[in-house]
């Protein structure tokens, strides 16, 4: 209730033309263009992307990381939600947790809040499974995103069954390699679950250019 007050009193503003909207305008997300294909990161069933990660998408993510606009991470699920119910049922939602640091930064962790908005809207279960075990600077490199690892939490691995499929969710996709690492930190302790991952965008690398062995 709160939450809606506050989003009513600071009304959404498109996040590249800043126009009065609920959202980024049409406008300007005609202008956005699909997701490159990428090879899919190792450990994942399927990864699909909804945008590519151009100056207008950057907008959308940057305003959703610096601000906890919830309207807008509202908004960003709902055009995930056609890409994730395409790729089949999941029977878990889960993210790839940022740093700890970010989060004391923030208040919040953005792909907790994308992807328990991506839950609601496929009426899925959301739940935390992974814990980051080492963390890259706002900087890095590709190089150092790629050593980026999780261990599935003991609390999280209560949430999952061997054979059930798990969507983890975030917000960009740029090597691949962060969601090949949480695919490898479930798989540790449920080999037989199906694991897959959707982002709102994609940038151009191609994971097979940075590929590292995380298993």
């Amino acid at each position: 209730m709160l939450r809606s007050f506050l989003e009513i009193l600071a009304p959404l503003s498109c996040p590249c033309c800043h126009a009065l909207t609920d959202g980024p305008c049409r406008g300007c997300v005609e202008t956005w263009q699909p997701a490159p294909t990428l090879a899919i990161p190792r450990g994942l069933a399927e990864c699909r992307s909804v945008f590519a990660y151009a100056q207008g998408v950057e907008s959308v993510v940057l305003a959703m990381k610096r601000t906890r606009c919830h309207g807008l991470a509202r908004w960003m699920a709902r055009e995930m939600a056609s890409a994730g119910a395409a790729m089949g049922a999941a029977d878990v939602i889960t993210w790839a947790p940022t740093t700890a640091l970010r989060v004391r930064a923030r208040g919040f962790d953005h792909g907790e809040e994308l992807a328990r908005s991506v839950a609601r809207e496929l009426g899925v279960r959301a739940q935390p499974l992974l814990h980051r075990t080492c963390a890259s600077a706002s900087n890095a490199s590709a190089s150092e995103r790629s050593r980026v690892t999780f261990e599935l939490s003991r609390r999280g691995s209560q949430f999952i069954v061997d054979g059930q499929r798990i969507l983890v969710i975030d917000d960009v996709r740029t090597t691949g390699s962060t969601l090949a690492a949480a695919a490898a930190a479930i798989h540790s302790l449920h080999r037989l679950s199906t694991v897959c991952a959707l982002t709102f965008a994609a940038t151009g690398l191609d994971f097979r250019r940075h590929d590292v062995s995380i298993y």
